[in-house]
This record gives structure tokens, sequence and C-alpha cells, in this order.
């Protein structure tokens, strides 16, 4: 039992394996360095930040506009100073 794992392992272990990654010429090290050179991403992500800083800095040069508007109702039971009697009143303001 134990002479057959080994002639298995012995067997198997004479297989080629054809897992391998394939070999980068010169050119592919190049390229794949400057791709993923973490100066090079930082100098493409500044390059971003002064894009946005420009279009920021172009809109503090354009007017803007604001409004605003306000309308409310009051009701409710006020005594009258006159009558001393209760009066239902109602109150609007608006303001622009």
């Amino acid at each position: 039992m134990i002479t057959k794992r080994i002639l298995i392992f012995f067997l198997l272990l004479g297989i080629p394996i054809f897992a391998q990654e394939k070999k980068w010429t010169l050119q592919e090290c190049v390229n794949y360095a400057i791709e993923n050179n973490i100066s090079v991403k930082q100098s493409e992500l500044d390059l971003k930040t002064t894009d946005v800083e420009k279009l920021e800095a172009i809109g503090g040069f354009l007017p803007s506009l604001n409004g605003n508007a306000n309308y409310s109702i009051n009701t409710g039971a006020n005594i009258n100073p006159a009558t001393n009697q209760f009066e239902n009143q109602t109150f609007k303001s608006f303001s622009a």
C-alpha cells in the first residue's frame, strides 16, 4: 500500500507542469513598470486635480443668483381689547 503511494508520487513528480507564466520581453517589463509606477499614477492624479481646481477658479468669476420666498398663515382666537371678547383671526404673511 505504501509502495503504491510512493510509486504514484514519483510518477506524478515527473509530469511537466504547463501552468507557468510566459516569459516577458524587456519592452513588456518597461511598459508594466510605467503603468504601475506609483509616481506616475500620482502625477496623473495631480493633473486631474489641477484641472478641477482650474474649473473651480473659473466658476468663481461667474455671477451667482440666489432667491428666497416665504409665505405663512397663522389662525387663532385672540382677545379684542376694545370689546374684551374672543375673536377668530387669521394673519397672512408673505415675503420675497
